[in-house]
């Protein structure tokens, strides 16, 4: 090998990858957060934390060297692992003091506001609800939490809304695991959403109070979804070919036969009743062709990205803001940005 040009150090062998060492980290803290939440105290993780990035700082601004620089970076990786990890265990709901896990006593009622679109089910309404406070040695005490509700359709013709205001009577029941080995673990799944109990009710354990929504906008977003199911449902006769189109369209699976699920499954094309971004891809391109037209002049270009963008919010805005239609929206909205 000539003077002048050095083979790599095997050690340095990931130097060009900076991304890949980042994220691998930040990855690794946020495992570490789901699966070891006792590993290391938060409040002893948040100041390992701001020494790690106060030690790198420290680091690069006085030295100067290549062994200097690899200790640096390697502190720097570390921060970023640990930052991965407090960042997990600030999201999860049941490292809070006031969480429903940590109520010992028995609960006699409690209010809840609904946080979500009730689903449909066979014999029930299923919704997500926000807990707010707990009656329990006769007092009432603040409390948070998400608990499942299910609501008998014998009982409420009408699942209640978002925003929705309920006093419960009666106690949460934690999530069971999985009875038999290999099942799939529900509990697991809805924890990885935040909900840790759920609740069968019926007609005398509950009491509408006056809809109070967390977030105006969102259920502005229901009640248009709502709409669109009631047109679906006006002029789509057949039970079967409404469901799967309110699926397809809006992503609303409620009424489908378990018997048709299979179906999509079995064949591999059972992201099609998800909607995601091979719909929101769709939907761009149809736009992108329709409005091809306006792509003159000086701002042609910024006037059809703008045009794209407002249609695909507007679908992500019809479709209840599902986070899997904002991912692709956010998506396709920088893609069509970045074309002008």
């Amino acid at each position: 090998m000539r003077e002048g040009f050095p083979l790599p150090s095997t050690m340095h062998f990931w130097t060009p990858y900076a991304f890949v060492r980042i994220v691998s980290f930040f990855i690794v803290g946020i495992v570490l957060g789901i699966y070891q939440p006792d590993f290391i105290p938060q409040h002893i993780a948040m100041m390992a934390l701001m020494v790690l990035v106060a030690v790198y700082l420290l680091l690069t601004w006085i030295m100067k060297g290549e062994g200097k620089s690899l200790l640096a970076g390697t502190i720097g990786l570390l921060a970023i692992g640990v930052s991965g990890y407090v960042n997990t265990l600030v999201h999860t709901d049941s490292q809070r003091p006031d969480h429903l896990l940590h109520v010992t006593e028995s609960i006699d009622k409690y209010y809840a506001v609904v946080s979500g679109y009730a689903e449909k089910k066979e014999k029930s309404w299923k919704a997500e609800a926000k807990v707010q406070q707990v009656y329990y040695q006769g007092s009432w005490h603040e409390c948070s939490g998400k608990v499942l509700l299910y609501f008998s359709r014998n009982d409420f013709e009408e699942p209640f809304r978002y925003g929705d205001k309920l006093l419960i009577n009666g106690s949460p029941q934690d999530l069971q695991p999985p009875a038999n080995p290999g099942e799939f673990n529900y509990k697991r799944f809805l924890t990885f959403r935040k909900i840790y109990h759920q609740h069968f009710i019926r007609a005398n354990q509950v009491l509408l109070l006056p809809n109070n929504p967390v977030n105006n906008f969102v259920s502005i977003s229901y009640r248009v979804r709502a709409w669109a199911e009631r047109v679906l449902e006006k002029y789509i006769s057949g039970e079967q070919e409404r469901t799967v189109a309110a699926a397809l369209l809006l992503g609303v699976k409620d009424g489908l036969e378990n018997e048709l699920v299979q179906a999509y499954a079995s064949s591999g094309a059972m992201h099609v009743l998800a909607v995601s971004g091979l719909h929101v891809g769709i939907i761009y391109l149809i736009i992108s062709v329709l409005v091809k037209p306006l792509d003159r002049g000086r701002y042609g270009k910024w006037l059809l990205a703008l045009v794209g963008i407002g249609a695909l919010w507007s679908y992500a805005f019809i479709t209840g803001l599902s986070p899997s239609v904002l991912r692709a929206v956010t998506m396709f909205s920088v893609m069509a940005l970045s074309k002008p």
